[in-house]
């Protein structure tokens, strides 16, 4: 009998060692790429959510009456609603302002109107919202004012939907 392997023996040996190799690195491999879009699946909702609140503080401190939102159904991306602020005109009476809230890929701004004396809309102020957004839709139901955004990274698509009840129903 001789000692060692005979070629057949080595080349099972690679063969089984290879293939062991070969599994372990296309698990690892897919454990990467489930872990990073996992990563860019939470980070994308978390990206949300914080649009989401910062388009509600926004609707929510105009505070806008359910009978004073204009939505149009054929132009979803804009909403807009008149707000009449108590001692916000000359001589502390009463002015109305015009919030509006418009998606313009990729961003969504606010805009103010503000109503002059000959009851014009006169362009006051436009403040950027959010950016960095794929898809904003805006719908509105009696006594709520509901939005849906979307935001798209590396081929991962997420929404996010959120319904605010107007406080100043009437």
């Amino acid at each position: 009998m001789r000692d060692g392997f005979t070629i057949t023996e080595m080349l099972i040996t690679i063969a089984v060692v290879l293939a062991a190799v070969l599994l372990i690195l296309g698990i690892a491999t897919r454990m990467m790429i489930v872990s990073t879009q996992s990563l860019t699946t939470i980070e994308l909702a978390d990206e949300l959510l914080k649009a989401a609140m910062e388009l509600r503080k926004e609707i929510i401190k105009a505070g806008p009456r359910a009978d004073q939102v204009s939505f149009d159904p054929d132009d979803p991306a804009s909403i807009s609603f008149r707000v009449d602020v108590p001692f916000g005109g000359e001589n502390f009476g009463s002015q109305s302002y015009l919030y509006t809230i418009v998606f313009r890929r990729p961003n969504i701004e606010l805009q103010i109107y503000r109503m002059d004396s000959n009851n014009k809309w006169i362009f006051e102020k436009e403040k950027l919202l959010v950016s960095d957004i794929s898809t904003c839709t805006f719908f509105v139901n009696p006594g709520t004012i509901s939005f849906t955004i979307g935001k798209k990274k590396n081929n991962i698509e997420r929404t996010y939907f959120m319904s605010i009840a107007l406080p100043n129903l009437e």
